[in-house]
């Protein structure tokens, strides 16, 4: 039986906190693979609404306490669910086998993601314009080196770029030394 993270974390919640029997989870397993191989797959949590297990709202708790246990992959940013008994330390991606981020997925970790995720991106491509999407998050989590560093080079992929120029005069005209002369202590 071929099941992800996200199945058994899921599976192992409902059965502890709504005493649900292993039998029947092995079921939902069962049907959820079978469906899945003849091209008609439900998603899993409706498999336990429709054999009544579960109703919605018990679905959504369970569904809020998994995501919990998830974490992100540092290389292909998807989420792997660990089981009560693991550490992300220990735990490979089940997507990529990169390592995964140590902490719950929260606003900053996520934050820090797209602007890993964004920077990588944009040094691959060489975009200016996500070097400046990346530069946003920068600036949104105070790391002001890093958006200076990125704008730096969307502007040096990109002389004259815009909208990379409108948020350096907005946020960093201090660190350009081509926009201090317009923002000189005039005291």
């Amino acid at each position: 039986m071929v099941v992800n993270s996200a199945h058994m974390s899921f599976s192992l919640i409902a059965m502890k906190e709504h005493k649900i029997a292993p039998e029947l989870v092995k079921e939902v397993q069962d049907d959820f693979l079978r469906r899945k191989r003849v091209g008609y797959p439900l998603p899993f949590t409706s498999l336990f609404i429709k054999l009544g297990a579960l109703n919605h709202s018990e679905v959504a708790g369970v569904l809020r306490r998994r995501e919990v246990m998830a974490r992100r992959c540092r290389e292909c940013f998807r989420k792997t669910y660990l089981l009560p008994t693991e550490r992300s330390s220990e735990i490979q991606c089940e997507h990529c086998f990169g390592p995964l981020w140590s902490g719950r997925i929260d606003e900053d970790s996520k934050r820090l993601q797209n602007l890993e995720l964004l920077s990588r991106r944009a040094r691959k491509e060489s975009k200016p314009s996500l070097y400046v999407m990346a530069a946003r998050i920068a600036l949104e989590l105070n790391r002001v080196d890093e958006a200076r560093r990125l704008l730096s080079t969307a502007l040096h992929s990109k002389p004259g770029y815009k909208p990379a120029q409108n948020l350096i005069e907005e946020y960093l005209p201090r660190f350009f030394p081509i926009y201090q002369n317009q923002y000189r202590n005039t005291g």
